[in-house]
C-alpha cells in the first residue's frame, strides 16, 4: 500500500475513533464504565411511593420501594445514552436512562424532549441544551397535556456534606380537571452530570387512588473492585498516538 492510502486510512480511523469519544465522553468520567470495576451511582429513598407503580418502559414489571431503602445504577455502557443495570425496590433490571426517566417520572411526560433520568451530558453546551429542552416541554401548546411551568436557577446545593455546583429544574404541570398534576423537582449537579436530588408526584390515572410521589437523594458513585483509568481514555490515547503519527509523516512528506 502507498503512502497516500496509509494516510488517508489513518485520518479516517481516528476520526472515527474521536467521534465515538465525542459520544461518549459528553458523559463526564465519573460515570464512565472502568476496567475491573464497576460503576455504581447510589441514591437514598427519602420518600417511596405509598403503592406499587408499573415500570412498563424498563420492563421491569410492578415496583415496590420503601422509604429509606436504596436505588442504585450500576453503568455497563455509554454511547447516546447511559445503559446499565437499575436496582430499585424488588426490580433488578438491564435498561437504558430514558426509560428509567420515564418510569421513575424523571422528566416531563413521556416522549417528551425533557427525559433527562438520573444522569445529564456535561459541559456549557449540553447544559444549555438539557435546560432548552426542559422549556420546550413545558410550553404552553394547545391540546398539549403536559402545558406547565418550568422555573430552572443555578446555585450551589449541599448534599450531605458535599456542596454541588448544580442546575434546579421546578416543573408543575397545569391543573388536569383530574387529579392532581404532575410537580416535578430535579437537581443536577454540572460537573458529573448526576441527579442529586429528585421530588416529583404524579398521578397516573384512574385506577390508581394514590398519587405516585418520589423522593430520592444522591448517596455516593463507587467503584466495585480493583480500579483503572476509565476505558474512555485509552481510544484517547489511541487516537493522539495516530494523530502525531500522521503529523510525522506529512511533515517527513515535506521535506
Amino acid at each position: 500500500m502507498s503512502k497516500k492510502p496509509i494516510i488517508v486510512v489513518t485520518f479516517l480511523i481516528a476520526l472515527l475513533s474521536i467521534s465515538a469519544i465525542g459520544r461518549s465522553m459528553a458523559y463526564a468520567n465519573d460515570i464512565q464504565p472502568v476496567q475491573d470495576a464497576s460503576t455504581v451511582a447510589k441514591w437514598e429513598v427519602t420518600h417511596a411511593p405509598e403503592s406499587a407503580f408499573s415500570m412498563w418502559f424498563t420492563e421491569g414489571g410492578n415496583c415496590l420501594i420503601e422509604d429509606g431503602s436504596t436505588i442504585s445504577f450500576s453503568v455497563g455502557n455509554i454511547n447516546e445514552d447511559v445503559e446499565g443495570l437499575l436496582s430499585v425496590g424488588n426490580v433488578s433490571i438491564l435498561t437504558n436512562d430514558t426509560d428509567v426517566a420515564r418510569d421513575l417520572v424523571l422528566g416531563i411526560g413521556i416522549f417528551s424532549p425533557f427525559e433527562p433520568g438520573l444522569f445529564v451530558k456535561v459541559g456549557a453546551s449540553n447544559i444549555d441544551a438539557l435546560n432548552d429542552s426542559a422549556y420546550a416541554a413545558a410550553a404552553r401548546v394547545d391540546q398539549f397535556s403536559m402545558n406547565g411551568t418550568m422555573i430552572s436557577t443555578y446555585e450551589n446545593v449541599t448534599i450531605g456534606e458535599t456542596e454541588y455546583e448544580t442546575i434546579t429544574l421546578d416543573y408543575e404541570q397545569d391543573p388536569t380537571g383530574a387529579g392532581d398534576p404532575q410537580r416535578t423537582r430535579l437537581i443536577y449537579d454540572i460537573t458529573s452530570g448526576v441527579l442529586l436530588y429528585a421530588n416529583t408526584s404524579y398521578w397516573f390515572g384512574f385506577n390508581n387512588t394514590t398519587p405516585y410521589w418520589l423522593e430520592i437523594e444522591f448517596i455516593e458513585i463507587s467503584h466495585d473492585g480493583g480500579y483503572l483509568p476509565p476505558t474512555s481514555l485509552y481510544p484517547i490515547l489511541i487516537a493522539s498516538v495516530i494523530i502525531i503519527l500522521l503529523i510525522v509523516m506529512i511533515v517527513r512528506k515535506r521535506m
